[in-house]
């Protein structure tokens, strides 16, 4: 049961849409800040460097968005000023949907129908309006009568104008998606938006039922539920992209000649956002630091004996490193491995770039086991 609502009763708005601005803002001046005093994976420039700036600046939108949609920064906008001609509550003419409207500072001196109103109780043939429901400008009816109440779930008679247009979430979206592309692969992205819609989802329907439907706690929920889900799916997808893969021998009549496989063992380049390849371990791998020595797969040294073949941001990728344990190093990494590269160095004057992988993935195979993490079949 809700308070019902009459002419004057107040109507107010919430901050969602400044706060979505002002994060963009704040994320976008975070970026040029971080830019400034030489943050590594800003400062390397190029499309990673720009999907950096998307991350940033869409997660910022996104909070700014949920902080201004709570309560506490909601603002009187406007009044109830139309209401029934013959039905009064408290002596006040009482409001409806879609008959009655109100004034709203947001949108100067044109009425805004009020939107929402009761499944159950009608007057003058309409949902009677009470507190919490909807003008057609997402203004919200926010006190009412202190001793007429009005039950019944919430019946909606016309169309609402979100207060952050559809179009805006929907270029913050992509904004979003496009980095996750450019920083991971598109499965990952993929699966990552599957995980948030569905996080968010179930976030909020557990805060709809525990703290109530537009509650704080319900958005707090949802976002987090979004976020939580998002970056699980997402490490997940990793996860399975870094171990199996999809065999097939055509699709068949019910999809059978696909199958999970463990992924085979093959060195392969990637994109190196810093030329720190120490660091790019130990971020990927922080649990290590002080346990291993960082080698390459592909070494440094075809530098110099191929000028040119490999470029730097391939050689110090995170696929193209290897971790070998410390008390192992000097017989697996100075001895056996190093002889391994010194006869491909003196049988191969011009080798591709395939063939230098070719040999990478032959010593994982061989020593693989090995390093930390373990390379294996």
């Amino acid at each position: 049961m809700t308070s019902a609502a009459r002419v004057g009763d107040p109507i107010e708005h919430s901050e969602a849409l400044n706060g979505l601005l002002l994060g963009l803002a704040v994320g976008a001046a975070a970026v040029v800040v971080a830019a400034a005093v030489g943050v590594s994976i800003v400062a390397s420039g190029g499309l990673a460097a720009v999907a950096v700036v998307g991350a940033v600046v869409s997660l910022s939108a996104g909070v700014g968005e949920l902080i201004g949609s709570l309560s506490y920064c909601t603002n009187t906008a406007g009044h109830i000023s139309k209401g029934s001609s013959n039905v009064f509550i408290n002596g006040r003419p009482a409001a409806r949907a879609h008959l009655d409207t109100a004034e709203c500072d947001k949108h100067g001196q044109v009425p805004q129908v009020i939107a929402e109103g009761s499944s159950t109780v009608y007057i003058n043939g309409q949902p009677a309006a009470r507190v919490g429901d909807r003008t057609i400008c997402d203004g919200k009816i926010s006190a009412g009568s202190d001793n007429v109440y009005i039950g019944g779930e919430t019946e909606q008679t016309d169309d609402i104008n979100p207060e952050v247009p559809g179009w805006l979430h929907g270029v913050v979206l992509g904004i979003g998606f496009g980095s996750a592309v450019v920083l991971t692969s598109w499965a990952t992205a993929i699966v990552g938006f599957i995980g948030g819609a569905m996080g968010g989802y179930g976030g909020g329907v557990i805060g709809g039922r525990r703290y109530g439907e537009g509650s704080d706690e319900q958005k707090v929920m949802a976002f987090g539920g979004a976020f939580i889900g998002g970056s699980l799916a997402g490490k997940g997808q990793q996860w399975f992209d870094s171990r199996y893969e999809f065999k097939t021998q055509g699709l068949g009549s019910l999809f059978g000649n696909i199958k999970v496989v463990p992924k085979s063992i093959q060195a392969t380049f990637g994109h190196a956002k810093s030329t720190d390849y120490r660091k790019t371990f130990f971020e990927e791998y922080p649990d290590q630091r002080g346990k291993v020595i960082v080698h390459h797969a592909v070494e440094q040294q075809v530098e110099k004996f191929y000028p040119g073949l490999v470029k730097s941001e391939e050689l110090h990728s995170i696929e193209n490193l290897r971790g070998i344990p410390k008390e192992l190093n000097s017989k697996l990494h100075l001895s056996a491995i190093r002889k391994e590269w010194n006869r491909f160095y003196s049988q191969n004057k011009s080798p591709t770039k395939q063939q230098l992988l070719d040999k990478a993935t032959e010593i994982d195979k061989i020593y693989g086991s090995q390093f930390t993490p373990p390379i294996e079949e």
